[in-house]
């Protein structure tokens, strides 16, 4: 099962707060984030590709396991 980084990575971002915080897509979202928890896959290479930061979708993650 592959998954297209560019179409999710166009997806993710919707827009910006005046601070220049992100305003992410919920689906596009749970959709990394389903992607992270694979075996063998690398958060900070998948952030990366995203264009977003690592840690953000490491907290995205704990938050998904509480």
């Amino acid at each position: 099962m592959e998954f297209d980084i560019e179409d999710l990575a166009r997806r993710l971002v919707v827009g910006r707060k005046r601070d220049g915080r992100g305003i992410y897509d919920p689906s596009a979202k749970q959709e990394l984030v389903e992607i992270c928890r694979r075996p063998g896959v690398s958060v900070a290479k998948l952030a990366r590709e995203c264009g977003i930061n690592a840690n953000l979708v490491a907290t995205w993650l704990r938050k998904r396991e509480a």
